[in-house]
């Protein structure tokens, strides 16, 4: 199992303005369009990335998004965690979000 985030932690984290993560949406493109973790990006794009920079992931469900992060640890980015909850639970901290839906 790897390294989980609560979405809280999270946000406090952007709050403070903090630079150096990502955060990747590893759902299908379609619902990244959508609607999404504000700044986030779509996990196909994310060639050029540097390896060691925090990457927080999120999917359609935790058990996707532990697959997708481990997809990512096997690639060589040491700093992956999981946002807990994904979307829903961005969305039930008042997270931000955009998107098509937005």
């Amino acid at each position: 199992t790897g390294s989980k985030a609560s979405a809280q932690a999270l946000k406090e984290r952007l709050q403070w303005g903090e630079p150096g993560l990502t955060i990747i949406d590893a759902r299908d493109r379609e619902s990244f369009l959508e609607e999404r973790i504000t700044g986030a990006m779509f996990i196909e794009d994310m060639s050029g990335l540097e390896n060691n920079r925090d990457i927080y992931i999120y999917s359609s469900n935790d058990e996707a998004a532990a697959t997708a992060a481990d997809k990512l640890r096997q690639e060589g980015f040491s700093k992956v965690s999981q946002i807990q909850g994904g979307l829903a639970g961005w969305k039930a901290i008042q997270g931000a979000i955009e998107g098509r839906k937005v």
